[in-house]
C-alpha cells in the first residue's frame, strides 16, 4: 500500500515531503538559536547597568577647605588668638562663589571639572563664655553647583544643592600680648559633624577632628595673625587618588586702624600620607566696614593654586555680621 503524500489546509498534495521535513528541522534550530541569543541579551542588560551604576557613584567627601572665622577679632578668615570680650557674640551670613573647586585628574591628566561653579551660604556664630573661652559654630549650605558631564568616564555629577557638614569648636586663649607677653596665643579644638549631603559633596559621612593653634602679634597699626590646624578624618577615594588627614597653615596681615580694615591672607593645606594629592594654595584680599554700630559688611576674594580638591581657581565671599 502506497503512503499518501501530506496535504495542506486546502486539500492539495504537498510535493517534496522530505524537503519540508528538512525545513521544519531548520526552523527548530533557528528557534533554538533565537532563544539562546535572547537569554544572552537579557544577561547583558542585567549586568551592564549594574556596572555603570557602580562606576558612576560620585565620590563622598566634604569639598569645603576654607571657613570664615566666626569671631573675626583679627582676620576674617585666619583664626585669631584673641577672643571676643566676655559674654559678647557675633553672628552673620556669608555668600560665597567658587570656580572649579573639584577638578578630576586621572594619571596626571585633566579629565574635567566635576564641579565648575559652586555657590555657598555660610551661617556662623561665636559667643565668648569668658574672656578666654569662645565657642564657635558654622553651618554651610550649598545653594547651587554644576560641572562638566563626566559620566562617560565613570563619574556622576553631584546633586545641584544640599547641606554641608556643620562645625562646632571651642577656642581658649593662653597668652595675651597686653599682659607683658610677646604675642597672643590660643588653642582650638573643633568637630565636623557628618549630617550633610553626601551626593552634594557636603560630607564624607564621618566625623572630623579639627585641632588648631593660633598666634597674633601687633605692630602699631598692623596685626600679623598665624594659624596652624589639622583635619583628621577617614580616607576618601577621589578618582585614582585618595584624601585623608591634612595639615594647614594660614597667615594674615591686617591693617587694623584703617577704616576698611584691609587684610592680605595666605593659606595652604598639605595632604598627609600617600594619597597622590599635591598641596593647595590660596592668596586672598579681605576688607570690612562698619555700616552702623555693631553691624559690619565684609568681602574676601582671591585666586587658588594647585590640584588639591576643594581649592578653586577663584573664590569670593561677601557677607554681613552683627556683633
Amino acid at each position: 500500500m502506497r503512503k499518501s503524500s501530506p496535504q495542506n489546509f486546502t486539500g492539495h498534495k504537498v510535493a517534496g515531503y522530505s524537503s519540508a521535513q528538512r525545513c521544519l528541522r531548520g526552523d527548530s534550530i533557528l528557534r533554538k538559536c533565537f532563544f539562546v541569543q535572547l537569554i544572552l541579551s537579557l544577561g547583558l542588560i542585567c549586568v551592564v547597568p549594574g556596572r555603570a551604576q557602580a562606576l558612576n557613584d560620585p565620590p563622598h567627601l566634604q569639598l569645603e577647605r576654607i571657613q570664615l572665622d566666626p569671631g573675626a577679632v583679627g582676620s576674617l578668615v585666619v583664626g585669631s588668638a584673641r577672643t571676643l570680650p566676655e559674654h559678647e557674640m557675633r553672628v552673620g551670613l556669608g555668600l560665597g562663589y567658587e570656580r572649579n573647586p573639584s577638578v578630576v585628574y586621572v594619571n596626571g591628566q585633566r579629565l574635567g571639572a566635576l564641579v565648575r561653579d559652586r555657590t555657598l551660604l555660610e551661617a556662623f556664630g561665636a559667643f565668648a563664655v569668658t574672656s578666654k573661652l569662645q565657642l564657635d559654630f558654622e553651618m554651610p549650605f550649598i545653594l547651587s553647583q554644576k560641572g562638566e558631564d563626566l559620566s562617560a568616564s565613570g563619574f556622576a555629577n553631584p546633586t545641584t544643592a544640599g547641606v554641608s557638614a556643620p562645625r562646632i569648636s571651642a577656642r581658649y586663649g593662653i597668652l595675651e600680648q597686653t599682659q607683658n607677653k610677646l604675642f597672643d596665643l590660643a588653642i582650638e579644638l573643633g568637630l565636623g559633624i557628618p549630617i550633610g549631603s553626601k551626593a552634594a559633596l557636603g560630607t564624607d559621612g564621618s566625623f572630623s577632628v579639627l585641632p588648631g593653634v593660633m598666634a597674633d602679634k601687633r605692630f602699631g597699626q598692623f596685626l600679623i595673625a598665624g594659624h596652624a590646624f589639622g583635619v583628621f578624618h577617614r580616607q576618601d577615594a577621589v578618582a585614582s587618588q585618595s584624601l585623608g588627614d591634612q595639615l594647614g597653615v594660614a597667615a594674615a596681615l591686617v591693617w587694623e586702624d584703617f577704616f576698611l580694615k584691609p587684610e592680605l591672607i595666605a593659606r595652604t593645606i598639605i595632604p598627609l600620607g600617600s594619597g597622590g594629592f599635591s598641596p593647595g594654595y590660596e592668596l586672598k584680599l579681605g576688607a570690612r566696614h562698619t555700616v552702623v554700630s555693631h553691624f559690619d559688611i565684609f568681602a574676601v576674594t582671591g585666586p587658588g593654586f594647585g590640584r588639591l580638591v576643594g581649592f578653586p581657581s577663584y573664590r569670593f565671599f561677601e557677607g554681613l555680621a552683627f556683633h
